[in-house]
C-alpha cells in the first residue's frame, strides 16, 4: 500500500465522518425546530456548601493523622490510616442515604 493510497483513504473517511456529522446536526436542528421549543440552558448540579469543603477538612484529618503518627504522637497500636478511612466510608454510606 502506498502513502498516495493511505493518504486518499484517510481524506475519504474524514470526508464521510464529515458528512454524518452534518446529517445528525440537520436532523438534530430539524427535530428540536419541529417541536417549538428551545433547548432548555445547560446548568450545573446545584452543589450544597457543605460539599465544597469536605473533601479540604477530609484531607486536612488525614494529613494531620499521618503527621502526628510520623511524629510518634500516638502511643497506641491502633493502624490509624485504615481507622480513618473506614470511619471516612461510614460518614459518606451514611451522609449519602
Amino acid at each position: 500500500m502506498s502513502t498516495e493510497d493511505l493518504e486518499r483513504r484517510v481524506e475519504d473517511i474524514v470526508a464521510r465522518l464529515e458528512k454524518r456529522i452534518e446529517d445528525l446536526e440537520k436532523s438534530l436542528d430539524q427535530r428540536f425546530s419541529a417541536s417549538g421549543s428551545p433547548l432548555p440552558p445547560l446548568t450545573p448540579p446545584h452543589r450544597r456548601s457543605r460539599d465544597n469543603s469536605f473533601w479540604g477538612i477530609a484531607l486536612l484529618v488525614v494529613g494531620l493523622i499521618l503527621l502526628a503518627n510520623h511524629f510518634d504522637w500516638f502511643y497506641f497500636e491502633i493502624p490509624w490510616i485504615p481507622a480513618a478511612l473506614i470511619i471516612l466510608g461510614l460518614y459518606l454510606i451514611l451522609e449519602n442515604r
